[in-house]
């Protein structure tokens, strides 16, 4: 059982978040979270960003936190969230093939990061394509299940969360969709109660529609998977 009060998991759920938007790793002798992005601001010259905790943990409090919890946006919050997601490796290495288990080879990770179009690119393309024709706001958590249920009706293997939401991304990029957390008691973000814990939404919203759809009907469902199927043919 969690020892963290309730802020302490708003703020945990918030760097959760960031670690796998990013898809970041925290290499634990270095001291260093690593992710692929923009090295300057220029989105077409990337590479490796290297963050010291304190670093990780400025930009977090200042972009991502609500004011009063920021005091718990601590370096060791960033190691029990990379901890809680998997993301924490020995340290960081550059070899040809694979490496050893517990090791983050820079190599690997960095052909990951190109992209050639597969069928999970162009299924979240169409897929997308349905809530932007029906010009409605979506929860992440709908839109993934969707997603996931499309595959599964494809016949192509549900990838793990991190890769099903790089999938989903490339989905909305091009689109005037944004991902936002939205919620009066916490700065703007939605925040339910799952099992006694806080569990931070994300929900894709278009920027000239209010409001949010919280239910979608299981033929509603049905018809936005078939129709976005459909016209991956066409």
């Amino acid at each position: 059982m969690s020892e963290f009060n309730e802020d302490q998991e708003i703020v945990l759920d918030i760097i959760k978040n960031w670690y796998n938007e990013l898809d970041a790793a925290f290499l634990a002798k270095e001291g260093l979270i690593v992710h692929w992005s923009s090295l300057n601001g220029d989105v077409r010259n990337k590479g490796w960003v290297k963050l010291k905790l304190r670093e990780a943990a400025s930009i977090v409090r200042a972009t991502r936190v609500p004011v009063g919890v920021m005091k718990y946006c601590t370096e060791d919050m960033f190691r029990a969230g990379a901890q809680e997601e998997g993301r924490t490796y020995i340290q960081g290495c550059t070899v040809v093939g694979d490496a050893a288990d517990g090791y983050f080879n820079y190599n690997t990770k960095a052909a990951i990061g190109a992209i050639s179009e597969k069928p999970e690119h162009k299924l979240a393309v169409s897929l997308i394509a349905e809530f932007v024709a029906l010009d409605e706001n979506v929860m992440w958590c709908d839109l993934a299940f969707m997603y996931e249920k499309a595959l599964e009706r494809l016949s192509i293997p549900v990838p793990h969360a991190v890769l099903r939401n790089k999938f989903l991304r490339y989905g909305l990029s091009g689109t005037q969709f944004i991902e936002k957390r939205n919620n009066k008691r916490y700065n703007g973000r939605y925040v339910i109660r799952e099992n006694g814990k806080l569990r931070q939404l994300i929900c894709i919203k278009l920027p000239h529609r209010s409001g949010m759809r919280d239910a979608w009907g299981t033929n509603e469902m049905r018809k936005i998977i078939t129709q976005a199927i459909t016209c991956l043919s066409k």
